[in-house]
């Protein structure tokens, strides 16, 4: 059976369990590819483990109507929830994932300039690319 007609039986209810267990295991190995490329973030198990519990929204939020694979859909939350758990857990301090984003921001936009100049960009130059008002206080993340 396709994983198609898995979540589609799944989500009418038919056979529930055994259904998500086949599904489980049809998609194993590509959750276990995406989980492996964040193995030195957490625990290959626990990364994995967060893929499966990522299912039930894909199966929640498909529409077979639309024509798209499962997996392709079924990507973008396995991806997301690794991500959101190793960032909960990788470090003891806790920030939020509006505070983490912008880090990944800042860290980007350090990289990129980086890149194009040759230096690191003062703190105006940040200001203005990360859209911040210049009379604010910028302090760089440690």
């Amino acid at each position: 059976m396709t994983n198609e007609q898995l979540v589609i039986r799944i989500k009418a209810g038919i056979d529930t369990a055994e259904n998500m267990l086949a599904l489980y295991e049809q998609v194993k190995a590509f959750i276990h590819s995406i989980d492996w490329k964040h193995r030195g973030l957490g625990e290959v198990e626990d990364l994995e483990q967060e893929g499966y519990l990522a299912l039930y929204d894909a199966i929640d939020g498909y529409d077979p109507d639309t024509g798209n694979k499962f997996l392709t859909y079924a990507e973008y939350w396995i991806r997301q929830r690794i991500v959101r758990y190793i960032e909960r857990n990788s470090s003891s301090l806790r920030l939020s994932y509006q505070s983490q984003a912008r880090l990944r921001h800042y860290k980007r936009l350090c990289d990129s300039f980086m890149k194009e100049y040759g230096r690191e960009p003062s703190k105006a130059e940040t200001a203005a690319r990360m859209g911040i008002r210049s009379g604010i206080s910028i302090k760089t993340p440690v």
